[in-house]
């Protein structure tokens, strides 16, 4: 069972460039897996002494390469590269890779609760693929709604798989939330407040938005579609730009 913090939820701010951070299997409560779009590597570090204990080398976004998606599997480090994804072990050996295919964009994987994995494509159009445990497509969604297919760098960060098996698509480039069903067919959507970097569900059902670059969170009811809260970054640091983001660990 993964290290739960608070009410399930971890929310990160951060200034100026996103770093995402999750626990490690090992000694979950002292340890942090973390990379984010500057940094050149995927590192494992001390929360106590703030060593860095382990990295793996990944190019920057100045070099064309956006980390925006890492976690931990079975002692494993699966991570999005924007140019694909891949699951790695701690001798830095490849255990699967997933290409991005030309022209496209990949920011998200994740561990789905049946050892498979999740990606999200960016490009024309944008598609949901799911792998097996071994890395291999088992499942490939075309969305039929156009998530801006001009600039495909806009599209999505982090998407979802809710409890009912449609998939919650956020898309930074517009506000809007996207339940998508598994013919690509749009389910519903919700209107919120800004570009959403991430989406997380909660054990009500509701859902929780970090929204990147307009600054804060926002809590929608799953049925209404009703905003139940909002806080921005004025509400936490005063005078301090930032990115919002959050997934559920």
């Amino acid at each position: 069972m993964r290290y739960k913090i608070g009410l399930s939820y971890l929310v990160v701010f951060v200034a100026l460039f996103s770093l995402i951070a999750c626990n490690f299997h090992k000694n979950r409560q002292e340890k942090l897996l973390l990379t984010g779009s500057m940094n050149k590597a995927i590192m494992i570090i001390d929360k106590n002494t703030g060593e860095i204990e382990w990295q793996h080398a990944v190019p920057s976004y100045k070099e064309g390469v956006e980390c925006n998606s890492v976690e931990e599997v079975d002692g494993n480090i699966l991570f999005s590269y924007k140019k694909g994804a891949m699951l790695i072990n701690t001798d830095h050996d490849t255990l699967w890779n997933y290409s991005a295919p030309e022209g496209c964009e990949i920011h998200h994987v994740s561990l789905l609760p049946d050892e498979g994995f999740l990606i999200a494509i960016n490009g024309v159009p944008t598609r949901i693929v799911e792998l097996d445990k071994n890395g291999k497509t088992r499942k490939d969604i075309q969305i039929k709604e156009d998530l801006g297919n001009d600039n495909p760098h806009m599209q999505c960060r982090q998407i979802g798989k809710a409890r009912n098996g449609n998939y919650l698509v956020p898309v930074l480039g517009r506000p809007i939330l996207y339940e998508i069903d598994n013919e690509g067919n749009t389910v519903r959507n919700y209107s919120i407040r800004g570009g959403a970097f991430s989406v997380v569900e909660t054990k009500k059902g509701n859902l929780l938005l970090p929204l990147g670059d307009t600054h804060g969170v926002q809590m929608i009811d799953r049925e209404t579609g009703e905003e139940i809260f909002f806080f921005g970054q004025d509400d936490i640091f005063r005078n301090l730009f930032g990115c919002f983001i959050g997934r559920k660990i």
